[in-house]
């Protein structure tokens, strides 16, 4: 019985870890333009979306500017190379 309490436990302090993963921030001040979050007091890079389930980055952080940048210009590249 010790070992199913130990897992219980186990279990029950990884759903509260999930809790505060799972935080949706509504404030919308942090919300540019509706989809972007933007909030520098928030340490997180992904943070949950206002609806839904998927997850966004924290456009505060520095390490969200180096992900997206070369994203988009790639795109943004392959469809000049594409258009000709």
């Amino acid at each position: 019985m010790a070992k199913l309490s130990t897992a219980y436990e186990g279990v029950e302090s990884w759903g509260r870890e999930l809790e505060g993963f799972m935080v949706r921030d509504q404030n919308p001040q942090h919300w540019k333009l509706l989809v972007f979050y933007y909030n520098p007091e928030n340490p997180r890079l992904f943070v949950a979306k206002r609806t839904g389930i998927p997850f966004t980055v924290n456009f505060a952080r520095p390490t969200a500017w180096v992900m997206t940048v070369p994203v988009v210009a790639g795109m943004v590249l392959a469809a000049i190379v594409n258009n000709r």
